[in-house]
């Protein structure tokens, strides 16, 4: 496991992951999913058939034994390609996490996939039938487990942030991108947080600004401003700060701004969302 994945991991370990739903579909060929916000993070075990699923930007062709998880506040789809049908088995899920990166890793042996469904189908029984009140605990355990697995893939992992493409380029200019992929996400919150960023990735600001929308496919300010409206809509749901307090949590010094790119990026104003998340 590489230094980013055992960071992540050990950020997802420390934290309370509660589980909110466990489930298993079969899905026909042709079977296409509309584009949707999910509001919790979701581990899913792509058991048969293959997909094309798309999260925000991405487009990713997925195989049987594929295992991704997908943080909450994304835009999603999905199609259900080729003649055979696709069975998911997943696992929602709500922390305070900074989950912000799509993961996926393939799992050739079918030992490991076996492992994995056996996992889902427990806890599906768990969810289903038992009323205890250390049934959280347990499927919190499970979830855990399997997300220790899940990143201990090793060089099956991929990790795509936005899309972490670094490509024949690679070196110390990608090295550098990194960092600086790695920097916003935990200083998006600040007004400035674009300001000198390039520094941080050892270069020009006019290259830095190039060389981020060629690997990631869309510019940094984009990426923050994507960063800044999951964190927002995720504070909206699940507090009662007003949406001035959100909007400077969020990095916004003047809410009427705030909200004009909030309704640009969901669609819909921030207290709309606030009265249907109540």
């Amino acid at each position: 496991m590489d230094e980013d994945a055992s960071h992540y991991l050990a950020q997802l370990l420390q934290s309370r992951l509660v589980v909110t739903s466990v489930q298993q579909h079969r899905y026909p060929p042709g079977m296409k999913l509309r584009r949707e916000v999910i509001e919790t993070a979701r581990l899913i075990l792509l058991k048969a058939g293959e997909l094309s699923y798309r999260v925000d930007d991405q487009v990713l062709e997925l195989l049987p034994g594929s295992l991704f998880l997908i943080p909450p506040w994304v835009r999603r789809g999905w199609v259900v390609t080729g003649q055979r049908p696709a069975i998911l088995a997943w696992c929602e899920f709500a922390t305070a996490s900074p989950l912000q990166r799509f993961h996926r890793a393939l799992m050739p042996d079918v030992k490991d996939v076996r492992l994995e469904l056996s996992t889902l189908r427990r806890m599906i029984s768990v969810w289903l039938t038992e009323r205890d009140p250390q049934v959280a605990h347990r499927l919190e355990g499970e979830l855990k487990g399997m997300l220790g697995r899940f990143f201990c893939a090793g060089s099956a992992l991929d990790d795509i942030a936005p899309r972490l493409s670094f490509g024949p380029e690679s070196g110390a200019s990608s090295r550098g991108m990194r960092l600086a992929v790695e920097w916003l996400e935990a200083h998006f919150r600040e007004s400035d947080a674009l300001r000198n960023i390039h520094r941080r990735a050892g270069l020009s600001a006019h290259y830095f600004r190039r060389r981020f929308l060629q690997e990631n496919g869309l510019s940094a300010g984009a990426y923050l401003l994507r960063l800044r409206m999951r964190y927002a809509r995720s504070r909206l749901s699940h507090s009662a700060c007003s949406i001035k307090e959100i909007a400077q949590e969020a990095g916004y010094e003047d809410p009427l701004y705030f909200s004009r790119m909030y309704r640009r990026f969901w669609g819909g104003s921030p207290s709309g969302d606030r009265t249907r998340f109540v």
